[in-house]
C-alpha cells in the first residue's frame, strides 16, 4: 500500500531479506540487525547486499529495539521479525512494530513449533487493538528444519 515498506528484523546471511529486495527495486525494504548470532555473517551480508540493493533498500546495523523505538517512521506493509525469539522479545517485537503496520500488513512468524514464539504470537493477537487473520499456521514434524518451513510458521493479515 503506498509508500509501505517491506521490514525484515534479523537477517543473518540475508536470504529472506533479499528474496523481498529482489524484483522490488521501488518497494522501500529495510533490513535491520545486529549480527549478534553466531556465526556473524556481516561481511558476507554486505558482500551481496551491495550488489542487490536499490536506493530504495536500506540496511541498519543495530538492535531491533533501538531501530523501532528510534528509527521506523514508515507503514510496514510486510514485516518479518527472525531474531530472538524467547517469549519476551517475540512478545515485544510485535509490540513495537504493531504501530506501524499498514491496513492489511502481513506479519511473518517463523520458528513457532517452538512455544515461546507460538504462544508470545496468540497473545499479542489477543491482547492487540486490532484485528488479525491467520493465513497460515504450519507446524512441522522435524524441529531440525523442514526445507520450506523450517521450524513452524505463522503468517497473519492486521484486518482493521
Amino acid at each position: 500500500t503506498g509508500d509501505a515498506c517491506y521490514l525484515n528484523i534479523g537477517v543473518y546471511f540475508g536470504y529472506s531479506f533479499f528474496v523481498g529486495m529482489v524484483g522490488n527495486a521501488e518497494i522501500p525494504c529495510i533490513g535491520v540487525d545486529n549480527f549478534c548470532f553466531p556465526p556473524k555473517p556481516a561481511e558476507r551480508f554486505a558482500t551481496v547486499f551491495e550488489t542487490l540493493k536499490s536506493p530504495q533498500h536500506t540496511f541498519f546495523k543495530m538492535d531491533y529495539k533501538h531501530y523501532l523505538t528510534k528509527v521506523h517512521s514508515q507503514p510496514i506493509g510486510f514485516y518479518f521479525y527472525d531474531g530472538n525469539h524467547e517469549y519476551a522479545h517475540q512478545l515485544q517485537w510485535l509490540k513495537l512494530a504493531e504501530p506501524f503496520f499498514a491496513d492489511g500488513c502481513i506479519i511473518m512468524v517463523d520458528d513457532t513449533n517452538w512455544d515461546a514464539p507460538r504462544q508470545a504470537t496468540l497473545d499479542f493477537v489477543e491482547g492487540s487493538a486490532f484485528s488479525y487473520r491467520t493465513l497460515l499456521d504450519q507446524k512441522v514434524y522435524d524441529d531440525g528444519g523442514h526445507p520450506t518451513f523450517w521450524n513452524g510458521l505463522m503468517i497473519l493479515q492486521r484486518t482493521n
